[in-house]
This record gives C-alpha cells, sequence and structure tokens, in this order.
C-alpha cells in the first residue's frame, strides 16, 4: 500500500498502469532491475554493522538470489514477521535513502479503468480490515478520479485516459472491476454517491454486454466496434476474467442494496461457467470464489456502533475493527449513515441497542437478534466463521 500511494498514484487520484522493470544502471545502459536489486557491497556500504542480520532476514548475500544480486525478501524469519520488520525499519530507510540517488525507472501514466478498479477494490478491503484510513483515502480517490475523468455523459466507461484524453469504449471488466471496486469502498467508507454510481453502471453492464440466450457477458459493448463474433472473457489470466468479475460484483451488489435481480445474474454468470469450473479450475479461480459466495450462506453484517460517529467516524469504531480482524469471505459490512443510499431497505431502523456497539446480522435483508456489546459480536462473528 505504501508502494502504490508513493510511486502510482497520481495527482487527482488516480493509479498509473505501470512502472518500467529495467532503468539506467548509472553507466548510461538499462539494465533490468537496476533501481531494486542490491549486491553485498552497495548494501554493507548503506547499512554498515546491522548489514549481517539484515541480511539473515531479507535474504541478502554474495551469492544473490537473482543473477547474482539480492532482491530483498523478508524470508529469514519464522516466528513474528511483525516484529521483524519494526526491528529494521531504520535500516530499510537507509536503503530507501541510497535507492533514491539512483536513476528512477519510467512509469506509464495511463489510468486504466478495470486495473484501478481492482486497486479500489483492495484498497478498500485493506483499509477495512486493518482500520487504516490512509488506505481508504487511495481507494476513494482512485474511485474518484476514475468516475471523473473516464465516465461519460451517457453513464458509459472508457477503458483508458491520459494526459487529459479519455479513449476506447469500455469493456466488461472495466465495468465488473470498477463495480466490485465501488462496493468494498462502500463498505469501508459509507457513501451514497458512490454506490449509486455502482448500481448506474451495473445497469449500463446489463444493458450493453448481457448475453441473453447463453447466459453471462460478452467482453465487448453493443456500442463498440462490429466484430465477427463477439467473444466472452472466461478464463482467469493475469487479472481475473470480466465473467469472473461480473459475478462477484453482483453478488456484492445484491447483498449490499438487497436486490434480488443482482444475485439473480450473478446466478446467470455462474451457470454459464459451471463447466469451466468444473472442468478447468485453475483457469476459473476468481469464478469458483463467486461460486463461494453464491453457496454461501452469504450475510449482511450491520455495524452500528455510536463510537463510529463524529470525529471517528472515519475509523469506524471497535465494531468495525472487531468485524475487520475477522475473515468472513461471503460477507459484506454495512454501517448506517445519513443520507440517500441505495442500501437502505438493509439499514432501516438499524442502531445501536442501549447505548452499545450492535451487531445485526442479515440474510436478504431479513435479520437476526442484534448482538449487544462487543462480547456478544465477537460471539456471533466467530459462529459465522
Amino acid at each position: 500500500m505504501a508502494y502504490l500511494d508513493r510511486e502510482m498514484r497520481l495527482p487527482g487520484g488516480g493509479l498509473a498502469a505501470t512502472q518500467d522493470a529495467d532503468s539506467d544502471d548509472g553507466t548510461g545502459h538499462n539494465e533490468e532491475g537496476a533501481y531494486f536489486v542490491w549486491t553485498e557491497e552497495e548494501a554493507k556500504a548503506a547499512l554498515g554493522e546491522e548489514y549481517p542480520a539484515f541480511a539473515a532476514a531479507y535474504d541478502l548475500s554474495a551469492a544473490g538470489n537473482w543473477e547474482g544480486r539480492s532482491i530483498l525478501n523478508l524470508t529469514g524469519v519464522e516466528d513474528d514477521v511483525v516484529a521483524t520488520r519494526d526491528r529494521f525499519a531504520a535500516a530499510r530507510a537507509t536503503l530507501k535513502a541510497a535507492r533514491d540517488n539512483r536513476i528512477p525507472p519510467g512509469r506509464d501514466d495511463k489510468v486504466l479503468t478495470n486495473w484501478n478498479g481492482l486497486m479500489i477494490s483492495a484498497s478498500a478491503f485493506a483499509g477495512r480490515a486493518m482500520q487504516e484510513p490512509s488506505f481508504v483515502d487511495l481507494a476513494e480517490g482512485a474511485a474518484r478520479f476514475v468516475l471523473g475523468h473516464s465516465l461519460k455523459a451517457d453513464g458509459r466507461l472508457f477503458h483508458s485516459y491520459k494526459d487529459g484524453t479519455a479513449k476506447v469504449d469500455g469493456f466488461l471488466d472495466d465495468y465488473a472491476a470498477l463495480i466490485d471496486g465501488l462496493c468494498e469502498l462502500y463498505q469501508a467508507r459509507p457513501d451514497g454517491e458512490l454506490l449509486r454510481a455502482a448500481v448506474d453502471l451495473a445497469e449500463v453492464m446489463e444493458q450493453d454486454f448481457a448475453d441473453p440466450d447463453g447466459g453471462g457477458y460478452f467482453y465487448s459493448g453493443t456500442r463498440g466496434e462490429t466484430l465477427v463474433t463477439r467473444p466472452k472473457d472466461v478464463q482467469d489470466n493475469a487479472v481475473p476474467s470480466g465473467n469472473a468479475l461480473a459475478a462477484t460484483a453482483l453478488q456484492k451488489l445484491g447483498l449490499i442494496t438487497a436486490e434480488g435481480k443482482y444475485l439473480d445474474r450473478a446466478a446467470r454468470v455462474l451457470q454459464s461457467v459451471s463447466g469451466l469450473m468444473s472442468d478447468y479450475p485453475r483457469a476459473a479461480g476468481q469464478s469458483l470464489i463467486a461460486a463461494f459466495t453464491h453457496v454461501g450462506p452469504a450475510h449482511e453484517l450491520v455495524a452500528a456502533d455510536p463510537a463510529a460517529r463524529g470525529p471517528a467516524a472515519r475509523r469506524g469504531g471497535e465494531l468495525a475493527s472487531l468485524i475487520g480482524r475477522t475473515f468472513l469471505p461471503t460477507a459484506v459490512v454495512l454501517t448506517p449513515h445519513g443520507g440517500e443510499t441505495p442500501a437502505a431497505p438493509v439499514l432501516t431502523g438499524k442502531e445501536p441497542v442501549d447505548g452499545q456497539p450492535t451487531l445485526y446480522v442479515c440474510r436478504l435483508g431479513t435479520c437476526e437478534r442484534p448482538a449487544v456489546g462487543l462480547d456478544a459480536a465477537a460471539e456471533r462473528l466467530n459462529g459465522l466463521r
């Protein structure tokens, strides 16, 4: 997350597409890894007496672990990784300062809608799990950048933005990844406007990309270039397939809004790729994740915490922290907030009981008796896990 913020975040909040692997090695020649890797001599010169302990923890050696040089890997620790990282914080800062004197690699400043959607989702999830507002800030900045620069007046997306120009009509994975990112962002920082954007994009995705006969979604929209055939993106490659992302996003959107139509659309996608999941599961990882949520049971967790209001709202309070520390892959997490939101049916009437943090566990809008207090909420969450 620190790397993304430091190296990839552009003015205005969008995330750049790529950073080069090669850069000038200081002699005028481009060399792969020149900016990132270390020789034993370079590390010793920077770290001095700290080198032996650091080298043992971070896999530094004279032989190196990559073409005679070393990529820093925290591999030499068996127990407390966090304590080891904390111990060597100053040493890492020293190496970073030394590395800053090297010629940095180039960066491709295109803001790709699909890749930003993936990172919005990951950043928002990380921020919620760790209760770290700066991670959610990164996600929100990227979301607002994409919606502000790559969204057309008719509600459709461009695929790419660079140097003041958005171009290329959006593909399925642009819509699906951004919808998923907005759903994760809404869970981390409730904002009815951003959730409404996810709802609007889901309707455009259905209108422009859906295959009413075979199920699932085509990769290109009806308004794009006319092709001999419209392919479907169903196999995961370097990134999840468009259909797998669509199923994932639609399930989250359906749970958040209590709208069954989104869950039905997700089910149709999964049905259309059921053969792939069965016969070639390694090519369908994201679809299998979506299928896991579909089988469920999936839940909506409503966290009503009086301590999360006012100045503390950015961190969410103790109840949000408790939920963030609990791995519940088939649940969405919602927080009551002011203003209009498509999630209103799920949030209606969800208030703290007796002034205590209160957890409501719901299934398609039908909720169980509230768990009042952190101990009761922890017990209920453990039951779900």
